[in-house]
């Protein structure tokens, strides 16, 4: 496949006249963290820049997406704020924070429309635990230059992106559309194969309390095709967040 050339892939959904219908979308929660203040709203400010970025966008059968390819370095030149993200397991801030949370939404409508996943990577760590927006196992890390989220459109038609950020319901939805349905089921499934705790030797010194041990996990995630050939496995991944020692002051405020 090849990399497709963003100016001639964008549409004008007005002056377009397929018949484009849903094969796949999928929304995520936008959490405001309390403590954060005015970064809650430079991280939403990012994700619809990323949106705009994205949406109507239209993927030629056999080519690849890469967000990297697209959104490149999420510097302030291009309009992108200081906002929360996970650097090394712990919660930190740069330019660009929130695009995680593009990059999940995108990965799991093309994991439900059966597109080829190229490349997929989960956070280093798990630590907002039960806070997590996205079950283990389907989130999608972007980092410029280091970790990108990657799929083929092996759907034999072409696909359309749809991303928008609904502020006001506080929602990111990805749909993905195409002139030709998706002529199957999909069901994904991902499971904890078990925890790992972070070693007592490792454990930071602190005031009785203010130490949290942050659990690292072990997790599967299948994808299955059912059609009229048969079930077939068409996405597996195991995946591993590690274990960490962290301060429960810090652990909540992003």
């Amino acid at each position: 496949g090849r990399f497709f050339r963003i100016r001639a892939a964008r549409i004008e959904l007005g002056n377009d006249s397929e018949a484009w219908q849903p094969i796949a979308s999928f929304s995520t929660t936008i959490r405001w963290r309390d403590g954060l203040g005015e970064i809650n709203q430079n991280r939403v400010g990012n994700m619809c820049l990323c949106a705009d970025m994205i949406d109507r966008l239209v993927i030629q059968p056999g080519d690849i997406f890469s967000f990297q390819s697209l959104i490149g370095a999420a510097t302030p030149e291009k309009g992108f704020m200081d906002g929360p993200m996970i650097i090394r397991g712990e919660l930190g801030f740069t330019s660009g924070g929130g695009l995680c949370q593009m990059s999940t939404t995108l990965f799991n409508a093309a994991l439900l429309a059966n597109l080829t996943i190229l490349e997929k990577h989960n956070h280093s760590s798990d630590i907002w635990g039960e806070q997590r927006f996205i079950d283990l196992g389907r989130d999608a890390v972007y980092v410029y230059a280091r970790k990108d989220l990657k799929f083929r459109n092996n759907h034999g038609a072409k696909v359309l992106l749809r991303m928008t950020v609904d502020e006001e319901q506080r929602v990111v939805k990805c749909s993905i559309l195409s002139p030709k349905p998706l002529e199957g089921e999909v069901q994904v499934d991902s499971r904890i194969e078990g925890a790992i705790q972070p070693p007592d030797k490792r454990r930071p010194k602190g005031e009785p309390g203010s130490v949290t041990a942050i659990t690292g996990w072990l997790v599967e995630t299948v994808r299955w095709f059912e059609d009229g050939s048969g079930r077939r496995r068409t996405y597996c991944r195991r995946e591993r967040y590690r274990p960490l020692w962290g301060l429960k002051e810090g652990r909540h405020n992003g």
